[in-house]
């Protein structure tokens, strides 16, 4: 994401924009949702819009887009991932993963990335 971008959206913006889509969607009769999640420039800002996805209380398929950051590694991303996943036993949210930010490691290396994939989602 731009720099630009990521200096004006804060957490509680993140946090407040998604759960006034969800809101708006849930008031217009939508209640399921697959989210394509591309706020992945910090922790700081992944934890806020899967919360707003969960307070919701809509049925989301909330698919994370794990993706090259200067500021924010793989191994970061995933570990804020599992750390989602892990909470989400008693919720219509369901942890998914958008492989949109994966797709240059699966061209240079498919073996190799989905085995990687497959070992970071379990």
């Amino acid at each position: 994401m731009a720099d630009t971008a990521t200096k004006a959206f804060t957490p509680k913006d993140v946090y407040i924009s998604s759960l006034k889509g969800y809101l708006e969607e849930l008031n217009a009769g939508v209640t399921s949702y697959v989210e394509h999640a591309h706020n992945n420039w910090s922790g700081g800002v992944v934890e806020p819009g899967y919360g707003a996805a969960v307070d919701s209380g809509a049925r989301v398929w909330w698919c994370y887009d794990v993706a090259p950051s200067v500021n924010f590694s793989f191994e970061e991303q995933w570990e804020t991932l599992g750390r989602l996943a892990a909470r989400t036993r008693q919720s219509p949210v369901v942890p998914g993963l958008s492989l949109d930010g994966l797709a240059p490691s699966f061209l240079t290396n498919p073996t190799g990335q989905l085995e990687h994939t497959k070992q970071m989602v379990r």
